[in-house]
């Protein structure tokens, strides 16, 4: 991590108490001393600690190219569900646009019966008909209420929640196929084969499964690097220590002692 980068300061305080000895008595020692120190210590070159840094790195990107994956999934599958919504209401309009006609031609079956232009059978067909268009109706709005349903899912949102939908078409602004600049642009075959070229080249180095592999390769590649550096590359840092004397206790004649930095 970034941490194992930055200097370390650390200290301590020590309390010594000495036996007895001809050092002591004569006051060359002190018979008990409290000693602080304060100790710092910066890598300056520490290729296990740099590769790591450098892998942590590129395992960030691969999980933020990850999420954006994840993200353009959630997108793509909800505009996929509001387009499939938006189908499934087309259906049931149609559904219910056939049962009318068919319920029509079931008058009209019945006006026909009545005058005695046809027999019956006429008039048992469209019967019939009109049990399979209800059924196709209740098909259609069952469809449309799943559809519904997964949109909300989808969309974190409950259930059952109501919502409107537009009508969408190619002449949506919004649509890049909309724009006329862009079928300004195809006027032959070469010029559309170019066109597909950079929108693919586009998609290519915008891809998050693409950029989310070249980093773990990168990872990869780095840590190979670092195992081969292991065996001839040394690491270095830079360490300083300062110490002082807090109190001590010496035998009459003794030196006292002085601060001592090192």
């Amino acid at each position: 991590s970034l941490g194992d980068l930055l200097p370390t300061v650390s200290s301590s305080l020590s309390y010594t108490d000495r036996k007895r000895t001809a050092s002591t008595d004569a006051g060359t020692l002190a018979e008990d001393s409290t000693d602080a120190a304060i100790q710092l210590s910066q890598p300056l070159f520490v290729e296990e600690t740099w590769a790591n840094y450098s892998i942590q790195k590129l395992n960030l990107l691969a999980q933020q190219e990850a999420l954006r994956e994840t993200s353009l999934d959630i997108v793509q599958s909800a505009v996929t569900t509001y387009l499939n919504v938006l189908l499934a209401e087309s259906s049931f309009e149609q559904e219910r646009f056939n049962l009318e006609i068919t319920r029509q031609n079931l008058d009209l079956a019945q006006s026909r019966v009545d005058a005695g232009s046809t027999d019956a059978s006429d008039l048992f067909r469209w019967q019939s008909e009109i049990a399979l268009a209800k059924q196709a109706l209740l098909d259609a709005r069952s469809s449309l209420t799943q559809s519904r349903q997964s949109l909300n899912q989808l969309l974190n949102r409950p259930v059952d929640a109501p919502f409107r939908t537009t009508k969408e078409s190619l002449e949506n602004p919004s649509l890049l196929i909309s724009d006329g600049a862009i079928r300004d642009l195809i006027v032959n075959r070469y010029a559309l084969n170019s066109m597909i070229d950079f929108f693919a080249e586009l998609a290519r180095s915008n891809s998050p499964e693409l950029r989310q592999l070249d980093a773990e390769i990168k990872a990869a590649e780095r840590q190979l690097k670092s195992l081969r550096r292991d065996f001839y590359v040394p690491d270095l840092s830079l360490t300083a220590e300062a110490t002082y004397n807090l109190d001590e206790n010496r035998a009459p004649g003794g030196i006292p002692a002085e601060d001592n930095d090192r």
